[in-house]
């Protein structure tokens, strides 16, 4: 998008999240233009509000990320359950990769891919390493169209979706947001330790 070339009070971290920093003392709002897949107006200026302990972030729409609540250390962090993002795009689908590194191997090469679409989501697992065997907090959903969800399946290391009776999903009519939680049973070895298929319905 050519509007986006003159841009300089924004920036994108990596190819999935969108920055829109306060760059003025006293402001308590900043303004931003946004790329087609970010779910906001595309190609218009948006003001967005801005308050002290506020930094305005943005997926962008077809990606998925992965991340740990914060802590004082990385060796605490990496204690926390993990929580995965999948912003969905126009056509409701949103893919994303995770690479872990257990700070000592040179060429680390544990991928773990995401993919949604058709009202499935599931994690691929591609090596060894599932960073430090800590359980899966939630899944949160975001550009949801679809209707409210009914019931979740759930299927790990390759087994067919069944009914989970302890994944919660809260979702409502009108609601963009699917949020799945619940999880720490089936994931307690590890959020990454197997695939994970999650189906919704």
């Amino acid at each position: 998008m050519e509007l986006l070339k003159s841009i300089d009070n924004q920036f994108m971290l990596g190819p999935s999240i969108l920055l829109t920093p306060v760059l003025a003392p006293f402001l308590r709002e900043s303004q931003g233009v946004f790329p087609d897949e970010v779910h906001a107006v595309p190609g218009q200026n948006v003001t967005l509000e801005a308050p002290l302990e506020h930094i305005p972030v943005y997926v962008r729409g077809g990606t998925v990320i992965a991340y740990q609540t914060p802590a004082n250390t990385t060796t605490h962090m990496k204690q926390n359950p993990w929580t995965i993002i999948a912003a969905l795009d126009s056509n409701q689908a949103a893919s994303g990769e995770l690479f872990l590194h257990d700070g000592v191997t040179i060429d680390p090469e544990d991928a773990k891919v995401f993919q949604f679409s058709d009202n499935v989501f599931s994690i691929a697992v591609e090596g060894d390493y599932d960073g430090h065997a800590t359980p899966l907090e939630m899944i949160e959903i975001v550009g949801w169209h679809g209707k409210p969800v009914q019931k979740t399946l759930v299927g790990s290391g390759g087994q067919k979706p069944n009914l989970y009776e302890d994944a919660e999903c809260r979702s409502g009519e009108g609601a963009n947001k699917v949020n799945v939680d619940g999880l720490h049973g089936m994931t307690e070895d590890g959020t990454f330790a197997r695939n994970l298929i999650i189906q919704f319905e």
